[in-house]
């Protein structure tokens, strides 16, 4: 089981805005080539670099769990028993004393919610197993009662579900409903009061529209991963399949399987612990505290894999997806974690636990697309914005047999460089096509076509610097230093010479550091050669931010020290504290095109964003990118964030405006 640190608090109205991003850690071709390793020996010693290999971290991890305000706005007395999601933009809280409320943008900023139905009359109401596949329906079961006790069982259905309290009807039903599963607007399945199977084609018809079927063994709960695929548990836990759950008893049978052992709970008042992604994989919350039960194959005869994914923490609610046309499976327990996993029958290291709602019980969960929704039982939603690696799209733009990009920078959104070894890529609209990118070669700083560039970084539009070394002096104990204009492509070369025997050279906000192969420089003016001046503690990317303070990265990543910290002070003098915000990794990378947007990268291919950079480990949150690792990266604004992997291409993220906008 991986444990992840990461408490999201506040979270992004769209994580295809995942932005910034400047300067890694390299581990350049040109140090990796068998004779230059050997002429760089001493100098890696000397300089503390220590290069190894990073292990890949859990795969899945949701991001930003939210705590919100209360979502019963008109009394606020009861609990907020279920929440659902029919669309990324809109989710539907239910208290189970029939009060449901709208939320709209659940996981922006500009989150509304609105009370819109009570379905509480001059009888009292019991709500439970909401179910809202789309935004144009919405249907649950529940029943009145009265002075004397229990009146009659009910069905609430809803084709405009957000329109108010006049919009919603019940229907009287001969034999109450415990437990709803509705894949689309057009089928529903259930499991009646004395464990028989109902099923309806046209739910919000009302009562007459669902047909009742005996199945050879009382049910406990259904889930319909699609209007043609069903799963069901008996009360001893055999599942019962179909994939045409309409026909009858004929067209449903026991799947083979050994019998589930599943934790209690599910139907009226529980969250379900039975969850489908489709017919590719299921889980289940098991009996066992902290297990989950997982099928590779739900229809088939085999075995159910039992995961240890919260520790000896109860699961109590589980759900899966393939909206984001991957499996998404979360697992909430009794104390408020929250496990996820992308993977989820790979067993404990696929999935990730986060402490989203301390001490109190997850009892349901539902994800639509990059959102999620939990609802807790007091008072209160959580809300996550799913991270979502499809949101960059990359590109190859120098040739496999070539070596592969050291860095990326952009100094503005219509100027990016990225060099390999002895070629410099440049693009005036890098958020457009391969062809956008076109190569110069560049390999005669010093005058005899031995140039090998090692890395790269641009303090301003107009000046850019790079770090070369020269292959025809084999003893060199580093490279040298040169300013350069990007200007329609790397051209202009001039050496620093007051910068020695450089490896590296990161800019941020202007101030620019280099060195690595001995002592360190840095400067606030890095055109002018006498700036340059040593220091004992460099910090690179370091960002000072209106009124958050600075950010930055400790002593490196190039000292030897890289890791999982952050740096953060109140001004740009310090004190600085650390914070490990990737525990396990090496940061590589760190920028802030904006006061509230940071972005961090690591060497496993990783990205973490936060809103609030200084806020500690819990406020930032990690989407995995690209399998190759994140080599460089650079946004010159929020719109736009360029990166080059450890294969010769370049990824990009751009927000896109929308139609009308």
């Amino acid at each position: 089981m991986a444990l992840n640190p990461f408490i999201w608090d506040r979270p992004l109205d769209d994580p295809s805005k995942i932005v910034g991003m400047t300067r890694s850690l390299r581990t350049h071709a040109w140090l990796r080539s068998p004779c230059r390793r050997l002429t760089l020996t001493g100098l890696a010693v000397a300089a503390g670099l220590l290069w190894f290999a990073i292990p890949s971290v859990a795969a899945g991890v949701v991001g930003m769990w939210s705590r919100s305000a209360p979502i019963t706005p008109a009394t606020g007395v009861a609990a907020t028993d279920e929440a659902v999601c029919a669309s990324s933009r809109l989710c539907f809280a239910d208290d189970g004393s029939g009060d449901i409320t709208a939320l709209a943008q659940p996981a922006s900023a500009a989150r509304s919610e609105q009370l819109v139905a009570s379905l509480a009359g001059e009888l009292d109401v019991e709500t439970a197993s909401l179910q809202c596949p789309t935004t144009t329906f919405c249907a649950a079961v529940g029943g009145f009662y009265g002075d004397n006790g229990y009146d009659a069982p009910q069905l609430f259905v809803s084709t405009t579900p957000s329109a108010g309290a006049t919009s919603w009807r019940s229907y009287d039903l001969t034999e109450g409903l415990t437990q709803l599963a509705c894949p689309s607007a057009s089928f529903c399945a259930g499991v009646t009061a004395d464990g028989r199977l109902a099923t309806s084609t046209d739910p919000a018809r009302g009562s007459s529209a669902w047909t009742p079927t005996t199945l050879g063994a009382a049910l406990k709960l259904v889930d319909c991963p699609s209007s043609s695929v069903c799963l069901a548990l008996d009360q001893s836990g055999r599942v019962w399949t179909s994939t045409d759950p309409t026909g009858g008893a004929g067209a449903w049978g026991q799947s083979g399987a050994p019998a589930l052992h599943v934790a209690s709970g599910g139907g009226a008042g529980g969250g379900a612990v039975l969850a489908c992604a489709g017919v590719s994989v299921c889980v289940a919350a098991a009996s066992t505290p902290g297990d989950v039960l997982v099928s590779g194959d739900p229809l088939g005869a085999g075995t159910w894999t039992q995961i240890d994914v919260a520790g000896s923490t109860p699961v109590k609610a589980v759900t899966c997806e393939t909206d984001r046309g991957t499996p998404l499976c979360l697992a909430g327990d009794t104390t408020g974690g929250i496990a996820t996993s992308t993977d989820p029958a790979a067993g404990a290291s696929s999935w990730a636990l986060v402490s989203a709602d301390a001490d109190r019980r997850i009892r349901t969960l539902s994800c639509s697309g990059p959102t999620c929704v939990a609802a807790d039982g007091a008072h209160t939603a959580l809300v996550a914005t799913v991270p979502d690696a499809s949101s960059w799209h990359w590109m190859p733009i120098s040739e496999s047999d070539r070596d592969s990009l050291v860095a990326v920078s952009c100094p503005t959104t219509t100027e990016c460089i990225a060099p390999n070894s002895s070629v410099y890529f440049s693009s005036s609209d890098p958020a457009g096509s391969a062809r956008s990118w076109r190569g110069r070669r560049q390999t005669d700083q010093f005058g005899d076509g031995d140039g090998d560039t090692l890395d790269s970084s641009c303090a301003s539009p107009t000046l850019c610097l790079a770090v070369v070394v020269d292959q025809g002096l084999y003893d060199t104990s580093g490279g040298d230093l040169f300013t350069y204009d990007p200007v329609g492509g790397a051209h202009g070369f001039r050496e620093v010479s007051a910068v020695i025997d450089p490896l590296y050279v990161a800019c941020a906000q202007r101030t620019c550091v280099s060195g690595g192969g001995g002592d360190w420089f840095q400067t606030a003016d890095p055109g002018r050669a006498a700036s340059w001046k040593r220091v004992a503690h460099p910090r690179f990317d370091v960002t000072c931010l209106p009124r958050r303070g600075c950010v930055g990265l400790p002593d490196g990543p190039f000292l030897g020290t890289a890791g999982p910290d952050l740096a953060t002070a109140a001004g740009a003098r310090g004190p600085w504290r650390l914070t490990a915000i990737d525990p396990g990794q090496e940061i590589t990378g760190l920028a802030c095109p904006s006061a509230n947007r940071c972005v961090a990268v690591d060497q496993t291919g990783h990205v973490l964003t936060s809103t609030d950079p200084t806020g500690g480990a819990g406020a930032w949150r990690v989407v995995d990118v690209d399998p190759n690792g994140l080599v460089s990266l650079s946004c010159p604004s929020v719109a736009l964030c360029v990166a080059v992997d450890g294969n010769s291409s370049v990824l990009v993220v751009a927000q896109r405006r929308e139609k009308g906008r």
